[in-house]
């Protein structure tokens, strides 16, 4: 029992990560957030299309939220993953010009373990 319980409880741990935060280093702070920001900014580089953008981050299992905001509000998308010892959370965040190319883009990344 206590065996199911611990495979139940970890299953949605084992849900395979978005490619963007495989194998950021693992030190649940800031040079990991730096690599993910990097990351963001080497796959959607300032002056890409957004639609490109938004495509890939549904594909990786990111919720997009908000996309009839203003091209000049942030728009984000994000990722979440219940489990158990561990739940993950990665932002995506943007703005867009006015011919819907990414303007800016930042993201965050963490976890927390039992």
């Amino acid at each position: 029992m206590a065996g199911a319980w611990l495979w139940v409880g970890t299953a949605s741990w084992r849900i395979a990560e978005p490619a963007l935060i495989q194998n950021l280093p693992d030190d649940g702070g800031s040079r990991q957030n730096a690599e993910f920001r990097l990351r963001l900014a080497r796959r959607f580089p300032v002056g890409s299309r957004e639609q490109s953008l938004a495509t890939e981050l549904r594909r990786e299992g990111f919720s997009l939220i908000d996309r009839d905001r203003p091209a000049s509000t942030y728009h984000e998308a994000k990722w979440h993953r219940d489990g158990f010892p561990c739940v993950g959370d990665a932002e995506v965040r943007w703005t867009v010009d006015r011919n819907g190319r990414i303007a800016t883009i930042d993201g965050m990344y963490g976890y927390a373990c039992l």
